[in-house]
């Protein structure tokens, strides 16, 4: 659905040309004239968007504001976020209780001591990565070699996971955009 009511914007918003990290000149009038707005979704309904920073902060630590994504009327940008997010939840997707008890059996494997201890190993596995990238042919597409690999060998770092079962992490080492073999799967160590 890409019809407007007078009034009510669309979102997400085109972004600026130019640079495509700069946000929407849309959003960024919101953020100044209307920084608490609604917006029309791709489904017609219309939520709230906050845009400054001290009010999605107040929002945020309201428990009458829920981030599950599994209640009625919870704003999905796209269908394909709706599908997604029907047939599984992480944590950033749950509401307190369920948040509180899964955050505590997570919590002592990520204490500064035992991340700090993590750290010569995921600089090597960087190092190694921009090594490799600086080697190879040019160009180079660094979601390939460095975006993909980089945070996959560090949760094989973190769970324990031998190099060889990393490609359970890219399903058959492959990358669903262009089919060409990631780099850093099932062949070793790095």
């Amino acid at each position: 659905m890409t019809e407007t009511l007078p009034g009510i914007p669309m979102f997400p918003m085109a972004r600026a040309t130019g640079c495509p990290f700069d946000p929407s000149p849309d959003l960024n009038r919101l953020l100044e004239d209307a920084p608490v707005s609604q917006v029309r979704l791709w489904d017609g309904s219309t939520p709230w968007l906050v845009t400054r920073y001290e009010d999605v902060r107040t929002l945020l630590a309201d428990p009458r504001v829920s981030v599950d994504v599994t209640q009625p009327g919870f704003p999905h940008t796209n269908a394909v976020s709706r599908a997604r997010d029907a047939h599984m939840k992480t944590l950033m997707q749950m509401d307190a209780p369920e948040h509180t008890a899964q955050r505590r059996l997570l919590t002592s494997d990520f204490t500064i001591k035992k991340m700090e201890t993590l750290r010569p190993r995921i600089q090597q596995i960087v190092d190694d990565l921009i090594d490799k990238v600086l080697a190879g042919p040019n160009p180079v597409d660094l979601v390939e070699a460095f975006a993909l690999p980089v945070p996959s060998l560090v949760i094989c770092e973190l769970l324990g996971v031998p190099y060889t079962d990393r490609a359970f992490f890219h399903p058959g080492g492959r990358c669903a955009r262009h089919g060409q073999s990631r780099p850093g799967t099932g062949n070793g160590r790095q």
